[in-house]
């Protein structure tokens, strides 16, 4: 197979694509969340989407819930309360999504006799 350099190209159709853990999927997720990235876990089993989602999501609504609880609570360290409030809420569903998408990378990409 040539490329548009005239060069030739080798491709291995015959490697398998290993198939990904649902179980490392959720430790990425839950890993990078405690830094406060969430959405690892999604982008590591390629579902793009959900994981910048939720890494846009989560500091959006964890600043404004940081920010209200703050004020409305009037110490200096009501800001935190609101924070891990929205960390505890994004933990399962984030979770869950990331498992599902390893799922489904394996079903989509690995073939049966890989499993």
């Amino acid at each position: 197979m040539r490329n548009a350099g005239g060069h030739t190209a080798t491709v291995n159709i015959e490697a398998p694509i290993r198939p990904k853990s649902p179980h490392r999927a959720v430790a990425l997720e839950l890993g990078c969340a405690l830094t406060g990235v969430y959405g690892v876990g999604n982008l590591w089993v390629e579902r793009t989407s959900a994981g910048l989602t939720g890494m846009a999501v989560f500091w959006l609504v964890a600043l404004t819930a940081s920010c209200v609880i703050g004020i409305a609570g009037g110490s200096d360290i009501d800001w935190l309360l609101g924070l891990a409030v929205v960390w505890a809420a994004f933990a399962l569903p984030m979770s869950l999504s990331a498992w599902r998408g390893a799922k489904e990378f394996n079903t989509r990409w690995v073939s049966t006799t890989d499993r």
